[in-house]
């Protein structure tokens, strides 16, 4: 017969022990290549440590929310990562007690300031070649590249935005307190303050690194295995694959010119010529139909401005086995040469 009673498990607990630490150094500061590294390699020696990283990373970044929430019960509760060190040692919170005073916190305070009160997340969004300069609550600069779409919701624990679609530079605010998060297409960018490019294209997510450091991860498709990470520096940029679950989940490269669009120059370096047209295609209205899906793998290398993409695409066949075939609207057909 089940009674119910918890059996300890020591190596489970080693394991929660482990990953608590990793939690808690990730928060306080990024991750030198060489503990990057170390990191790497204990989330690859067993799937129960992405696991457990996993679940203490939603836990950790909790925290301060509920501790703030928790002001408003008659007996508040200390929750903050300081208490949680001490009383329970390091952020091995209960399961139970933590989710208890969390609901009854989070229930007080939607009850005392009622839904409509609770801060919303801001949308913004751009149209075929606009551009539109944002400065977040936190003076962080944001330049919102054309045909995109970014939700910005700040916490006290975390500031995360939502790429849906299109092109961002972010100029991000120091603050080791609070990590900037950038999702898209399933990727998550984390940094503490630095200059990149997010480009979420149609098969792909593309991060370029201008100044500083990020961290970028993917979930893997099997939640059996770790997260893919890869720390860049300035220079560096990843691809992130999302039309197949055979290609590798991150692939590091260089970065020409990251954030170049904003003077109005596309640059590309050993780049997808998918990755090519979905860029072309928020800038140039009439837009690029590919007609033949074998060379959307092809690899350019290419610069040119947006004022000059149909001089770009009707020359594409000098650098390409390609065919560039303009329409009477002023689309261009792309496919292989000698179909």
């Amino acid at each position: 017969m089940n009674s119910g009673a918890h059996i300890p498990d020591p190596e489970q607990d080693r394991i929660d022990m482990q990953a608590s630490e990793w939690v808690v150094l990730q928060d306080d500061r990024e991750l030198t290549a060489a503990e990057q590294d170390d990191f790497d390699r204990w989330l690859a020696a067993d799937p129960r440590h992405a696991r457990a990283w996993q679940d203490l990373s939603r836990t950790w970044s909790t925290l301060p929310v509920l501790n703030k929430l928790s002001e408003l019960a008659t007996d508040p509760i200390d929750v903050t990562p300081e208490a949680t060190r001490h009383r329970w040692g390091y952020v091995r919170v209960p399961k139970i007690a933590l989710g208890v005073a969390g609901a009854v916190a989070a229930m007080v305070a939607f009850l005392a300031v009622g839904p409509s009160l609770l801060p919303q997340p801001e949308v913004f969004q751009t149209g075929v070649a606009q551009t539109q300069l944002l400065t977040l609550d936190d003076g962080s600069q944001v330049t919102l590249g054309p045909r995109s779409r970014l939700t910005v919701a700040f916490a006290d624990a975390e500031r995360r935005v939502v790429l849906a679609s299109g092109e961002a530079f972010f100029e991000v605010t120091h603050d080791r307190s609070r990590p900037f998060l950038v999702e898209a297409g399933g990727s998550t960018t984390r940094v503490v303050g630095t200059k990149f490019d997010v480009n979420y294209a149609d098969t792909s997510v593309r991060v370029g690194v201008l100044e500083g450091r990020v961290q970028v991860s993917r979930a893997d498709p099997d939640p059996a295995r770790r997260p893919a990470t890869a720390l860049l520096q300035a220079g560096q940029r990843a691809e992130i694959r999302l039309a197949s679950a055979a290609d590798p989940l991150i692939v590091r490269l260089s970065a020409p010119m990251p954030g170049a669009w904003r003077q109005g120059r596309l640059v590309y370096e050993n780049s997808r010529l998918s990755d090519l047209v979905s860029d072309v295609n928020r800038y140039y209205a009439p837009g690029v139909i590919v007609a033949d899906k074998g060379i959307l793998d092809l690899r350019v290398t290419a610069s040119f401005k947006a004022s000059e993409i149909p001089a770009f695409l009707a020359s594409v066949g000098t650098v390409l086995p390609v065919k560039a075939t303009e329409t009477a609207g002023g689309a261009y057909r792309l496919e292989a040469t000698g179909r």
